[in-house]
């Protein structure tokens, strides 16, 4: 009877050998058709879009096996600020061709604040680029997982369903500076939300903040779209980007470096708005710039 017991471990080990083999044999095999289809979804990206510059990835993962066998691989390439977001479908085999399935362009600058997509989430966004980005996914994952947690930083993703192998593109770093909920992933694609935000008195695009009528100036004075005193220099960096011009203001024996932004109202002389920084980096103050 032992000896039966031992040949059938020997034959229960033989398989499990046999087995981890296979598996190891086909994620390298898997590995080395990725590499292949990188390499030529690199050339094939230089060949359509000249000039453009920028990550891509052909995943070994099984969330990017398409229905034939072939590789779904991704690139975000661009141009100065014009950025394309390109998916195609690597043909399995050594030979590689590739079947465009999408080129989404942008322009990258920030959108208007407005509603989350299917309004699933309270407050308003602004985006920064446009992509396949779920950006009701992102909403979704950043509520939990920082605003219901109470966390001031997490870490969510904004392609809904299994992606591994895209998280340079889809994973984001989440976080909460006031009432601003901030996300940006290692390319510089990035959502802004005002969960608390009802309408925007105050809208930020192309360089300029946009006021609307009948808001006045003090109230301007106590912050704007979640930045004002006690806000970090890298939060206004990050929020606003860089300002149109800096300047030095005394203040009770102190000197303040003031960055000011364009700014536009209905019917107004509001020319600009400025965030003055203290020597340890944070708003001390707002400004207003006006024209005569």
């Amino acid at each position: 009877m032992k000896w039966i017991v031992a040949i059938l471990g020997a034959i229960a080990a033989s398989a499990t050998l046999a087995l981890a083999a296979s598996n190891g044999h086909t994620a390298a095999r898997s590995a080395a058709s990725a590499n292949v289809a990188e390499r030529a979804f690199v050339r094939w990206l230089a060949k359509h879009h000249p000039g453009f510059q920028g990550p891509s990835v052909c995943p070994s993962s099984r969330s990017a096996r398409a229905a034939n066998g072939g590789i779904r691989c991704v690139a975000e390439i661009h141009k100065g600020r014009r950025y394309i977001q390109v998916w195609g479908i690597a043909s399995p085999g050594a030979k590689v061709t590739f079947k465009r399935q999408a080129a989404i362009p942008w322009t990258r600058r920030w959108s208007k604040y407005s509603r989350p997509p299917q309004h699933v989430s309270p407050g308003l966004i602004s985006v920064n680029a446009t992509g396949s980005f779920d950006w009701r996914w992102l909403v979704l994952g950043v509520d939990y997982e920082c605003r219901q947690k109470h966390r001031e930083s997490c870490t969510s993703g904004a392609l809904d369903g299994q992606w591994a192998g895209y998280g340079l593109f889809f994973t984001f770093d989440c976080h909460t500076q006031g009432n601003l909920i901030t996300c940006r992933n290692k390319l510089g694609d990035a959502l802004r939300w005002l969960p608390n935000a009802t309408q925007p008195r105050v809208t930020f695009r192309h360089a300029t903040f946009y006021v609307r009528p009948g808001v006045s100036f003090p109230s301007l004075l106590h912050g704007v779209l979640g930045v004002g005193s006690g806000s970090t220099a890298a939060h206004v960096r990050n929020a606003f980007g860089t300002p149109l011009s800096r300047s030095k203001l005394g203040q009770a024996g102190r000197t303040l470096t003031c960055w000011f932004y364009r700014a536009e109202q209905p019917s107004s002389s509001l020319d600009g708005l400025g965030f003055c920084l203290s020597r340890r980096h944070r708003v001390q103050r707002l400004m207003l710039a006006m024209h005569g």
